[in-house]
């Protein structure tokens, strides 16, 4: 079996295990219909599971590349508060987190554990194409630990996030000649941890969030393209 099939194994195997272990999480916790799953008889202590679902749009311009679109989604896995008064806490959670960079005028390739935007054509694939989009993407954990402020309905957030990064993917979806051409490669290099900045704004179950991930997070190897960007989003309390 060849070097890049046994990586998307193993990667699918890594995917599929982070789903099934949400799944055995979910059954409680639609049945509390909105509350934490726990709390502390003085309210001073909360657990919760599966609490809240984020999509969000990153703002990535660069010197080294802007893409045409970018995405981030998190759903949240499990989250501890502790409220030592009514109105401040602190917030400690884990996340699924997943990040996709898209661009119709480049493509993405790895070269010595380096991953640089490339024409289309260098992915040996042909050039003349009808159609074109690149993509690389990333999978991974986060454990984000906001300070929270609660006033009245409202509450604010400011902290960060620490990120494993567990899988990442180059791709390509091509179009020459009404004939679809797919690059793929699963062994794409991303640096194992990061980090990002986060605040959060929020009202009863509704709430938007914005985080920046510096170039120092290193999200990808020393010499790759500045992966620096700002994200903006929404998140709804579930």
């Amino acid at each position: 079996m060849c070097y890049l099939c046994t990586r998307k194994i193993v990667t699918k195997m890594k995917k599929l295990i982070l789903t099934a272990f949400v799944a055995l999480l979910a059954a409680p916790c639609f049945a509390q219909y909105g509350s934490p799953l726990h709390t502390s008889d003085n309210g001073k202590f909360t657990f919760d599971i599966l609490d809240h679902l984020g999509v969000g749009y990153n703002i990535v311009n660069t010197d080294d590349y802007t893409p045409n679109g970018s995405t981030d989604v998190f759903l949240n896995v499990a989250e501890i508060g502790l409220y030592p008064t009514k109105n401040f806490g602190l917030e400690v959670g884990v996340d699924l987190q997943f990040n996709a960079f898209y661009s119709k005028e480049t493509a993405f390739a790895q070269v010595d554990k380096i991953i640089k935007p490339v024409a289309f054509s260098a992915l040996g694939l042909g050039d003349n194409f009808d159609r074109k989009r690149g993509c690389f993407s990333v999978f991974g954990l986060g454990a984000p630990v906001l300070l929270k402020g609660s006033f009245g309905n409202f509450q604010i957030g400011v902290g960060g996030i620490a990120s494993w990064n567990i899988t990442a993917d180059n791709d390509a979806r091509l179009r020459k000649d009404n004939r679809r051409l797919i690059y793929e490669e699963s062994s794409a290099k991303a640096n194992p941890f990061s980090y990002c900045f986060l605040g959060t704004l929020s009202y009863e179950e509704i709430g938007a969030y914005i985080k920046y991930n510096p170039k120092s997070s290193r999200l990808l190897p020393d010499g790759s393209i500045d992966m620096s960007f700002i994200t903006l989003g929404v998140f709804i309390k579930m």
